[in-house]
């Protein structure tokens, strides 16, 4: 197995596993393509777990997220870097040279443009991953509570079944009351 190879599948192993893995690739484009080729599936087919705590309960804005993904929220290290140095450069300008200067500007700062880069591919991966397991949470979720109304349900129309049988009940005993009452009364008026 070619060392590229083996390196791309430790790569992928520490992503897995959550680990702290910042470099992927040699460039963001080629990390960019790398994570879009290897982590585009759909959701796993697992059965979801009940959570611990209540992140799942709730919606979380973007730094809550982080902070739930173990992932830096600030700007100076982080692919936000790359986003504010944009930021500052004319929209007029072509792409490549926004890139090129943007690259140098990281460079001159002292910042290693792939371990940006990087940070970005690991964002998109855990947000991935945390919007699939969100998504199974809330399949599931919503499993349960169908099968709650259901029964729900089933207790209703087993309610009003009861009510119905009662009213029938009722209505066929007050006519049975009724008619001896009747018949009673023929008899006592033929007496008096």
């Amino acid at each position: 197995m070619s060392e590229e190879k083996l390196n791309e599948k430790k790569t992928i192993a520490m992503l897995e596993r959550g680990g702290n893995l910042y470099k992927i690739g040699s460039h963001g484009d080629e990390a960019v393509n790398a994570f879009g080729g290897l982590y585009a599936h759909t959701r796993p087919e697992k059965p979801v777990e009940q959570p611990v705590d209540d992140y799942a309960e709730r919606f979380l804005d973007i730094d809550e997220l982080y902070e739930v993904l173990s992932l830096k929220s600030n700007r100076t290290d982080t692919i936000y870097l790359i986003e504010e140095y944009l930021e500052t450069l004319p929209d007029s300008l072509p792409d490549e040279s926004r890139r090129d200067i943007v690259s140098k500007i990281v460079a001159a700062s002292g910042f290693d443009y792939d371990l940006l880069m990087g940070d970005g591919v690991l964002r998109v991966k855990m947000l991935k991953e945390y919007a699939e397991r969100f998504a199974l949470y809330t399949d599931d979720y919503i499993s349960k509570r169908q099968v709650e109304l259901d029964a729900l349900e089933q207790e209703i129309k087993r309610v009003n079944k009861l009510i119905d049988d009662r009213r029938d009940l009722h209505k066929k005993q007050f006519q049975a009351i009724e008619a001896e009452a009747k018949r009673l009364k023929v008899i006592l008026a033929f007496i008096k």
